[in-house]
């Protein structure tokens, strides 16, 4: 789930989360929440109050704002870090949080960078909260150019005692953003957060688009029928 928006404080994101955690506890006791402290994207409200100026068009072929290398040399210091100190301090005790995420999405063009950005920020997290699991949030490391077909970069930035798991997010069954290899290397946890896809004549609810995704992705041989 995202959690910051722009135009509500940290405490009253905090107010927020803490209700809805409550609720589950109550309603949902085998639900567990993943919150994605940042996103890379300028295309919601879903950002860190205060770091607008850090989202520009990258690359005029994509076109959208996103977050820029600015942020991730030490930008994200100003309003970002004492957001996610906050709320990782004041829920670090909850149960029904599952792992906090990075970001969504989080990508930029130097690979040193967003390893040594995860890192730090997985650290400070590790040290307020030693309980809870961390992971990127990652849509996959080849969405970083940098780290296209470069396996040490892509090594370097899951191999941190402070992150805990592997992320990609599937579309469409395409095995690009694939980093089972990394899980399998560091021998991780491996986590497909997200599983979208164009709906067709074949698979028009959400329910099955999801789950051939998810087959396609860590290449199960389980029926469709299985996982849905």
């Amino acid at each position: 789930m995202f959690l910051p928006t722009t135009h509500v404080s940290a405490e009253e994101t905090g107010n927020r989360l803490d209700k809805l955690l409550n609720l589950i506890d109550e309603k949902y006791p085998n639900l567990y929440v993943m919150p994605a402290l940042a996103n890379r994207y300028a295309d919601t409200d879903l950002r860190v109050p205060g770091d607008d100026l850090y989202y520009v068009v990258v690359d005029p072929n994509f076109g959208a704002k996103v977050l820029n290398s600015a942020f991730y040399r030490g930008g994200y210091q100003e309003n970002y870090l004492p957001f996610v100190e906050y709320i990782v301090d004041r829920f670090k005790d909850h149960p029904r949080i599952f792992a906090w995420q990075l970001g969504s999405e989080l990508a930029t063009e130097d690979p040193q960078l967003l390893a040594s950005f995860s890192q730090s920020v997985a650290k400070r997290i590790k040290e307020l909260d030693p309980h809870h699991l961390v992971t990127t949030g990652l849509a996959g490391t080849n969405m970083s150019a940098g780290m296209r077909d470069n396996l040490q970069s892509r090594l370097a930035l899951y191999n941190s005692p402070y992150i805990d798991f592997v992320t990609i997010h599937a579309y469409n069954g395409e095995y690009a953003m694939d980093d089972s290899d990394l899980a399998h290397l560091l021998n991780r946890p491996f986590v497909v957060e997200a599983g979208f896809g164009d709906p067709t004549s074949e698979r028009m609810d959400r329910a099955s688009t999801v789950a051939v995704d998810t087959v396609s992705y860590t290449h199960l041989t389980l029926p469709t029928s299985d996982l849905v």
